[in-house]
């Protein structure tokens, strides 16, 4: 009887300590957790990113397109702030999107992903490439990588054109849809009209001399 009391009272024991052990590790587990979800509540997620990062490229290339129509209006003090206003736009839209690609690029390098495989991803290949942007960060990041040099491009394509001498109708009818589409397609075009028309402002002051 003695013997049974006492294995009775060490499965009781045994009973409690299997108790309490589970609450100790939960504990720090559900704070963690909380902290988590409390995180990703503050913080946007990636197809808000996209989105917004969208937007802002639109918004961009409307300043852009905006600022170089303004530009014969330099006499006029509302022209003049306006289109500054734009460049203004301009800037900070490249800004903003080159800081969000730098964010995402570094926490991809640091925290990584669980959608990424790290041993088939690689630059070296096409099926490595596919590999890489099946991760959604790598492939978020990739996009505002290409939506933040586009625009920068597109603003130094449109400054050269302007001391080229391209007209500005034709800037904003032919270089600037074609770089916000198919960004090499709209380099070589500016390149094109701007040699040409500099070659052709070149002859014209010559004959005029």
């Amino acid at each position: 009887m003695h013997a049974r009391d006492q294995t009775l009272q060490r499965r009781a024991r045994v009973a409690e300590a299997r108790e309490a052990l589970p609450l100790r590790r939960i504990r720090p587990r559900m704070t963690t957790a909380r902290a988590s979800l409390r995180a990703v509540a503050l913080s946007p997620s990636l197809a808000v990113v996209f989105e917004r990062a969208n937007a802002l490229a639109l918004g961009g290339w409307i300043a852009l397109a905006l600022g170089s129509a303004l530009e014969g209006g330099e006499r006029s003090r509302v022209g003049r702030g306006v289109r500054d206003a734009c460049e203004r736009v301009v800037s900070f839209v490249v800004w903003t999107q080159c800081i969000a690609y730098a964010t995402l690029l570094i926490h991809l390098v640091i925290a990584g992903a669980s959608d990424l495989d790290v041993e088939k991803a690689s630059f070296s290949s096409l099926a490595g490439v596919q590999a890489l942007f099946r991760c959604a960060r790598a492939a978020c990041a990739g996009w505002i990588h290409y939506l933040a040099f586009d625009l920068a491009v597109g603003r130094a394509l449109v400054r050269r054109e302007r001391e080229f001498g391209v007209p500005v109708w034709l800037t904003i009818a032919t270089t600037v849809p074609l770089t916000f589409l198919a960004g090499p397609v709209g380099f070589a075009w500016s390149g094109g009209v701007s040699r040409a028309f500099h070659v052709a402002r070149a002859r014209w002051e010559k004959k005029r001399a």
